[in-house]
């Protein structure tokens, strides 16, 4: 169905309208959804709510100012920022351990690595440590290899 007639049909209520729209314009409008909420439960709550919104305010879209997909765009990324400044002022308080504090197991494991690594590393040449130690650092400058194994 064409654009116009989507519009036109949407104007005169036409409920079979909203179907074509959601298949034709679907994924462009999560696509403008995705980066600002990461949740995919929320992004399809938040989805809804915007096909909604495309159908309460449909007689406001004027040709004159832009095209139609730039204004159900905008209400897409509107609707979205506000769902997200509104979650996050409602979202209750985990009691959960924040994700970046490591469990001692993986506290543990990390040591393990570390020490088989910094045993590998005293087994070659220095040339092939600094070829190394260079890699990892063109690849994360903040990471630093201990001195005396560089």
């Amino acid at each position: 169905m064409k654009e116009e007639d989507i519009i036109a049909r949407l104007r005169d209520g036409d409920s079979q309208a909203m179907e074509a729209l959601m298949q034709q314009y679907g994924p462009f409008l999560r696509y403008i959804l995705t980066p600002v909420l990461l949740n995919a439960s929320e992004r399809e709550e938040c989805f809804s709510e915007v096909i909604a919104r495309i159908w309460q305010k449909q007689a406001q879209y004027d040709p004159g100012k832009g095209s139609w997909k730039a204004w159900m765009a905008a209400i897409a990324r509107n609707t979205a920022l506000n769902w997200n400044r509104t979650r996050k002022q409602t979202e209750p308080l985990s009691e959960e351990i924040p994700a970046d504090t490591m469990a001692p197991e993986d506290i543990l494991l990390r040591k393990e690595r570390q020490k088989a690594l910094e045993q590998a590393l005293l087994q070659v040449s220095r040339q092939e440590r600094l070829l190394f130690t260079e890699s990892i650092t063109i690849c994360n400058p903040q990471r630093r290899l201990p001195e005396n194994l560089a």
